[in-house]
């Protein structure tokens, strides 16, 4: 008997899985869709181990992922067997518009999460219903995978499309634009996204998605694509969300029929040092200031000082900041000269 994580099982496949590992024993893959997960087990000298050694699932209740599983032969061709998982019912934008994923095996079982995920970008095509290992259709030496949509419309209601999708190494990925980076960083309390592709081939848009724990995903904007073929293209966004520890971005990348592929996700923390600054930094007596304060810990009093070249304290008056990033607008009646501003209290 296997033992699963969940008793809420709905009509799911167990399919083989190859050999993940390489390890010379089969696995096996099986889907639980009503709890929206999958695990492996692994095969052994003794048969398979009763408790699985992977399980993965949407981050979407009711998305149905693990209706269909399937081992997608070695699509990187690194000489580990892959895994590919739909989720038919999985909301993208589009309700049930449906996704599917891939799992890179390695010497240590299947990757944690997903390499690449798809889907398409359509209302109730439910992508994803099946999906299957296709061979190597191009005879380039990499195995390819075929996903199924049935309700996909195009020109006529629900007719259904099947998508092919040709393996790559694993520094490309699967459409036809190639993602050559993708980076985020904190300036000035601005995330900023920074991506480079070439070969925009049939390339439509980029859409950006935010996410709190780093599994459910919310787009935020889309970024019509240069439609470069051959050059590089570089493309800047900038978000003013503000979060206080942690925050994770992904970039979907959607051709002009519907298919797309998302990046691998990019993590930005919060620097565990707290900052200030001030703005502007020249004045005349009665115009007023922004001190924006960064406090990595909880809420705190914190003290502002202004300072005469003489070493006098002309102003001084204590701050409450609270965790996160916050501005406090200050009027300054004071006699025109040069002035230190000093803030005390905060880690940094």
């Amino acid at each position: 008997f296997l033992r699963t994580p969940t008793a809420n099982w709905i009509e799911g496949n167990a399919v083989s899985a190859g050999d993940v590992n390489v390890d010379g024993f089969g696995d096996l893959v099986v889907g639980h869709p009503g709890s929206d997960r999958a695990c492996l087990f692994a095969g052994c000298d003794t048969g398979l181990n009763a408790i699985p050694v992977w399980t993965a699932n949407s981050g979407q209740p009711n998305s149905m992922y693990g209706f269909s599983v399937a081992s997608a032969g070695d699509v990187n061709k690194d000489g580990y067997g892959d895994v590919i998982i739909g989720a038919h019912n999985f909301n993208n934008g589009q309700t049930n518009a449906g996704s599917a994923y891939l799992y890179y095996g390695s010497a240590s079982g299947l990757s944690d999460t997903a390499v690449w995920t798809s889907g398409s970008d359509q209302e109730n095509a439910n992508y994803g219903r099946s999906v299957a290992n296709a061979g190597d259709i191009n005879a380039d030496g990499f195995d390819d995978a075929i996903i199924g949509a049935p309700n996909f419309s195009n020109g006529e209601n629900n007719e259904g499309r099947a998508f092919e999708y040709h393996g790559r190494p694993t520094s490309e990925t699967i459409l036809p634009v190639h993602l050559l980076a993708f980076d985020v960083k904190l300036t000035n309390n601005i995330n900023q996204l920074h991506w480079l592709t070439t070969n925009e081939v049939n390339t439509c848009c980029f859409a950006m998605e935010r996410s709190s724990d780093g599994r459910i995903f919310t787009e935020i904007a889309r970024i019509k694509a240069k439609d470069n073929k051959i050059a590089v293209s570089e493309y800047l966004f900038n978000d003013p969300y503000t979060f206080t520890d942690k925050i994770y971005y992904r970039l979907k990348m959607i051709d002009a029929d519907g298919k797309f592929a998302s990046s691998s996700i990019a993590e930005l923390r919060q620097s565990k040092a707290g900052y200030w600054q001030i703005n502007p930094n020249l004045v005349v007596p009665g115009q007023s200031i922004t001190i924006g304060i960064q406090n990595p810990e909880n809420k705190k009093n914190v003290t502002l000082q202004i300072i005469d070249i003489n070493g006098k304290t002309v102003l001084a008056m204590q701050l409450a900041v609270e965790k996160g990033y916050q501005k406090f607008p200050i009027t300054i009646n004071i006699s025109k000269g040069t002035y230190m501003v000093r803030l005390t209290g905060l880690i940094g």
